[in-house]
């Protein structure tokens, strides 16, 4: 969407109780860009510290013992999914997963990017 005034209106629509009370609660035109309304509704909406708990739980991220590897792999993407502005390089979210899998899944993920 190239747009940022429509972009600033149509986010109103996205948002429901205590996140659509604050942003009508702002004073008119306080928030002229899209970057404003991302940084005032995240430092709102997620501290800090949530923020870094979260980025602690993908850093972190430990594979289940009954879990397989797509189940780990997709409960990692609901992690990355639940904190996209994590700050983390993709270097680092691929050493977290595979530091958190166990070692006869990184033995075949090993043995998978041989073949490449």
């Amino acid at each position: 969407m190239e747009d940022p005034d429509l972009q600033l209106c149509l986010f109103s629509f996205l948002l429901k109780n205590k996140a659509r009370a604050w942003l009508h609660s702002l004073p008119s035109r306080c928030i002229t860009t899209w970057d404003e309304l991302t940084r005032a509704f995240l430092t709102k909406f997620l501290p800090p510290s949530k923020i870094a708990s979260q980025r602690n739980q993908i850093a972190n991220f430990m594979q289940k013992d009954d879990e397989m590897l797509y189940e780990a792999w997709e409960r990692f993407k609901d992690l990355l999914h639940l904190c996209p502005h994590h700050g983390l390089q993709c270097w680092m979210i691929i050493q977290a997963f595979y530091n958190g899998v166990t070692q006869s899944v990184r033995s075949t993920i090993d043995a998978a990017t041989e073949e490449l």
